[in-house]
């Protein structure tokens, strides 16, 4: 992770062309994302208390790809998507998801605020952002051992051994661009999410997570008509 951000910054800092870059219509960004849940070790759902699924896993990371539309001078629409794997389930004195795995499949329509291209100066190759949407999607859940134990008249009912759980919810967050050259720069941001899922075999009934990104941007299409 320190190797990648050095990388960046070298970037960064190496990318002081003298050329005045035309600002662009439509954006396609993608990158690697870097997440860590919040919450408490337990979850609570009515009278029941149990370990948390989401907010016990140490690691959470996977991609990113957001394409957006210039609207106005200071506002672009779009859409997002981020795939996320969570592992390295652990909890102090409980075993109940040990070896699980996660999958999150966010899909995010988003309103993106931005500071105004310039013909010259600092503004001409960088954008500050702001952005904020709704989430939506799948999360599977991928269990080692059984979380229950059923017993019928036969003894003992099979358990599943997975779960997919739909959410939804509503992310915010910040960032900024970096033009390289005329159609290619990078990107830095960081999100806030904040869901509702309801679950059958574990607890959560919400989860949040940060979400760090890091990666590249392309410009499919330029804006003609920039300046009065």
């Amino acid at each position: 992770m320190k190797k990648l951000f050095s990388v960046l910054i070298f970037v960064l800092l190496g990318s002081n062309s003298r050329a005045q870059l035309p600002d662009n219509k439509l954006n396609l960004s993608i990158g690697y994302s870097y997440c860590f849940f919040h919450g408490s070790e337990m979850a609570e759902e009515g009278t029941m208390i149990a370990p948390s699924l989401f907010s016990n896993y140490n690691q959470l990371m996977g991609f990113t790809l957001k394409c957006f539309v210039k609207q106005f001078k200071f506002l672009s629409v779009g859409v997002g998507y981020s795939s996320l794997f969570a592992s390295d389930w652990e909890a102090k004195e409980f075993q109940t998801f040990e070896g699980s795995k996660l999958s999150i499949n966010a899909f995010s329509p988003l309103l993106q605020f931005h500071t105004q291209h310039a013909k010259n100066g600092i503004f001409n190759k960088l954008k500050l952002n702001t952005e904020i949407g709704a989430s939506l999607g799948p999360a599977k859940a991928r269990f080692e051992s059984p979380v229950l134990e059923i017993h019928g008249q036969t003894g003992e009912i099979p358990q599943p051994m997975t779960e997919t759980g739909f959410f939804y919810g509503i992310v915010a967050g910040l960032g900024f661009e970096e033009v390289i050259r005329n159609q290619l720069g990078i990107f830095v941001s960081y999100n806030y999410h904040l869901n509702r899922i309801k679950p059958r075999l574990y607890a959560d009934n919400r989860f949040s997570y940060s979400e760090l990104a890091l990666g590249f941007k392309v410009k499919l299409a330029r804006d003609k008509h920039l300046y009065n």
